[in-house]
């Protein structure tokens, strides 16, 4: 989706509804490889590799691993709990 521009000073682009960009009606397949994906890392800066080594290891979106805190992980019972996800509702991750 995206929006005709506007003066960034003034709500103006704001008034007009969103458009979708044309062909993004599917869901995307897309998907790198072990290669592909450890380049990746390795190019980007260091503060962000962690994140990156993070998204390929659990089955997280985004904005779901960015609000993970500490606390969601349980030692005891091995468990990482994502507090909000695609559907809007708690989950749980358990590791063995």
């Amino acid at each position: 989706m995206f929006l005709t521009p506007g003066s960034l000073n003034t709500d103006a682009a704001w008034q007009e509804a969103f458009k979708p960009f044309k062909g993004a009606d599917k869901r995307r397949e897309l998907y790198l490889g072990k290669g592909e994906r450890k380049r990746l890392i390795d190019t980007a800066c260091e503060e962000v590799q962690p994140f990156l080594r993070a998204l390929c290891l659990l089955p997280l979106r985004p904005g779901s691993l960015a609000s993970l805190v500490a606390r969601d992980f349980d030692k005891r019972t091995r468990t990482l709990t994502v507090g909000k996800d695609k559907n809007g509702s708690p989950r749980q991750i358990w590791f063995r």
